[in-house]
């Protein structure tokens, strides 16, 4: 099965069933990734691919005499360099948007917006300990800012640092108790780790300081599902329905409750809705694909995806084009399959996980050749990423290239130590597997004790 994607390229859906064992969040958590913006998930599941070393340093003390911006008041110099900038950065000029970014946090330090724009051009560009390293100096200029607060917490909370994230968290609600997105955040990193009770007491706090917040009242949905009680689910997207009845997320999740409930038209229904509200939305269009797809319906699932690739300017989104491609090859259509991913990754080249899944198409067709080639592809666009490597070195050893496969196991296991633990563990795992198949008995102990 696929790594989980980054971002927006990530496609929930687990155990290859649209309402799996896990509830909601199997779907619902790649609501809120979609490229080019934000939206009611997207501060509940933001993720940052990040670390940082040494646990939580005190609040920074606020630096005397530091230069500060005047409410209300633009600075013409400072909006000639930030849309320079912007312009830098859209066009992939890494170096000069970070010292544009750079100068103008020089002239006024206590511009929040733009110390978060540089974060993120640093997650971005993966260079994790420049993006730490901006957020502390933020927040020694802005130690009341929650946002840049909660932005550190969600970052160690993606590589698993959970008692960092959660005494971040904390500092966060002392900075602004009444920030929904950090209730969002820290609930739904409590629901991850299992712990109901503590979720449900942000949750249910967060939602009393917010009465009239849509996703709160998602994010209390998702948590009841998860726990079973589909009805009490119900209730809440049914009040959250109630303060905003055409927002696309509530929609799409009350569609999901729906077909769990075998209630296929009124799912269809608030899947449609959903759609119609937002012709963007890429995880409603997969759900309802996946929906028809599961109900044996072939073409109205073929429907659903093209649809979806249709939208967004004609660009659609990877996962759908992914999915798309796999209805494909379940259909035994291999060379639409193959035309599906061609059409994906040349509308998104820079996808190296598209690759991968292309890759594992013509290798399962029998040619590891071109399999080799589009991996090796997936690797020039980014080199460090350990799914592509550990897919490429599996090929190897399918193909009896051991020596090969060890040095490319040995590349992604470097990359996998800057990602986390669970990647680490990933890779240890399928090198201990080729190993114990080769009868390397020792060294096959070893990668699965590590």
């Amino acid at each position: 099965a696929p790594a989980p994607r980054p971002a927006d390229a990530q496609l929930c859906l687990r155990s290859g069933r649209l309402m799996a064992a896990g509830g909601l969040p199997g779907v619902l958590e790649g609501a809120g990734r979609r490229a080019g913006g934000s939206s009611i998930l997207q501060t509940l599941v933001a993720r940052v691919v990040t670390k940082r070393v040494g646990g939580l340093s005190p609040a920074p003390e606020a630096v005397p005499g530091r230069k500060r911006s005047v409410p209300g008041v633009e600075n013409p110099v400072i909006t000639g360099l930030l849309e320079q900038a912007k312009a830098a950065d859209r066009a992939g000029n890494v170096a000069d948007a970070r010292e544009l970014y750079e100068r103008i946090v020089g002239m006024d330090a206590e511009n929040g917006k733009v110390w978060m724009k540089m974060f993120l051009l640093c997650r971005r560009e993966k260079d994790y300990a420049r993006g730490r390293e901006v957020l502390r100096r933020s927040l020694t200029h802005l130690p009341g800012n929650a946002i840049l607060w909660q932005a550190w917490a969600d970052m160690e909370r993606t590589l698993g640092k959970h008692e960092v994230a959660r005494n971040l968290y904390a500092k966060a609600m002392e900075a602004n108790p009444h920030l929904a997105s950090l209730y969002n955040a820290w609930g739904g990193m409590e629901r991850e780790l299992g712990n109901a009770d503590k979720a449900r007491q942000l949750l249910s706090t967060g939602l009393k300081r917010n009465p009239k917040s849509a996703r709160l009242h998602l994010s209390l949905a998702v948590l009841e599902d998860v726990a079973g009680n589909t009805g009490v689910a119900h209730k809440f997207l049914s009040r959250g329905l109630g303060l905003e009845p055409r927002n696309a997320h509530l929609h799409h999740a009350m569609g999901l409750l729906e077909y769990k409930r075998r209630a296929l038209g009124e799912a269809r229904e608030r899947f449609r809705v959903a759609t119609e509200v937002d012709g963007d939305f890429t995880m409603a269009w997969l759900s309802w694909g996946r929906m028809e797809e599961e109900l044996g319906h072939a073409e109205a699932a073929r429907d659903k995806y093209a649809a979806g690739c249709r939208a967004r300017g004609r660009r659609g989104s990877v996962q759908l084009w992914q999915a798309w491609a796999r209805l494909e090859e379940k259909r035994g259509e291999w060379w639409e399959a193959t035309e599906v991913y061609a059409q994906g990754s040349r509308l998104y080249p820079r996808d190296p996980l598209l690759l991968v899944e292309w890759a594992k198409l013509v290798e399962r067709r029998g040619d590891a050749g071109q399999a080799a080639k589009l991996l090796g592809r997936a690797l020039d666009v980014d080199g460090s990423n350990p799914y592509v490597l550990q897919c490429y070195a599996s090929l190897e050893a399918r193909q009896l290239r051991y020596s090969a496969a060890r040095a490319l196991f040995e590349r992604g296991l470097e990359a996998a130590s800057a990602r986390g633990a669970r990647d680490e563990a990933r890779m240890l795992h399928a090198w201990a597997r080729m190993e114990s198949g080769l009868g390397e008995v020792g060294r096959a102990r070893e990668l699965f004790e590590r």
